[in-house]
């Protein structure tokens, strides 16, 4: 996936940090945003469905949103 390539690059960050990172962000714009919105943005990112099943919840022992974008906040 290429968005997950770049935030590896760019942030270095790990490669399912970057994952669980971008469906975190990808699953709170599918919260926020009506259906149609949502899909719009889903179809133009490539493998958002993946993504979306990578974000990490509190349940996985990831740290949740907190976690996930403070992983890639430190790649920074």
């Amino acid at each position: 996936m290429e968005l997950v390539q770049q935030l590896v690059s760019n942030l270095g960050v790990g490669e399912d940090q970057a994952k669980g990172g971008a469906g975190l962000i990808l699953k709170l714009a599918q919260d926020k945003l009506g259906g149609g919105e949502f899909a719009q943005v889903a179809s133009a990112i490539p493998g958002s469905d993946v993504l979306l099943g990578s974000a990490p919840t509190e349940e996985s022992g990831g740290g949740g949103m907190m976690g996930a974008l403070g992983g890639m906040a430190a790649g920074m």
